[in-house]
């Protein structure tokens, strides 16, 4: 099975070619590397997940050779597909608008340079490196995102529990 991964503008969704299971009009999804097995990508409804507060999946445990970009071609990595479908995934801004998501952040080396960054309130990194920095630990598949009113960089832990640790 290959799912081809195409942005449809007109429905402002993405559509995942080849799969049986359907993405809804204005749906905004994000993906992550699985926490178990960096080979693996979670795409999550970022929708659902706000409205309920828990962690809600359009596919899960998918391999990344499984996936390729609009035009067919396959991915180097688990990353590089939860990077492609969560910059594609998302419900477009107009034009007076321009936050959002920038890409993953490496914690431990600060890379990019959040200080040198003249970000938009609202702009958002996954954590790509668990590291320190500026007093707070940072892990994985964490996001910050820049709140302009108190000119900061927000932490936003990622509380996903691995059925794993609910069976211990």
């Amino acid at each position: 099975m290959t799912i081809k991964i195409v942005r449809n503008e007109n429905g402002n969704c993405i559509n995942f070619v080849g799969s049986s299971n359907p993405v809804y009009f204005n749906s905004c999804l994000s993906a992550e590397v699985d926490p178990n097995d960096s080979t693996l990508v979670n795409v999550i409804n970022d929708i659902h997940t706000a409205a309920s507060g828990v962690k809600e999946y359009e596919f899960y445990n998918i391999e990344y050779t499984e996936w390729q970009d609009r035009d067919g071609n396959p991915f180097a990595s688990a990353a590089d597909v939860a990077d492609y479908i969560t910059l594609n995934g998302n419900v477009a801004t107009g034009s007076d608008v321009a936050a959002g998501y920038k890409g993953v952040w490496d914690a431990a080396a600060n890379s990019p340079d959040l200080t040198g960054l003249t970000p938009n309130n609202g702009d958002w990194f996954y954590v790509s490196v668990d590291g320190t920095y500026d007093s707070v630990d940072y892990v994985v598949n964490d996001i910050i995102k820049y709140d302009d009113a108190n000119s900061v960089w927000t932490h936003i832990p990622n509380t996903t529990v691995r059925v794993d640790q609910l069976e211990q």
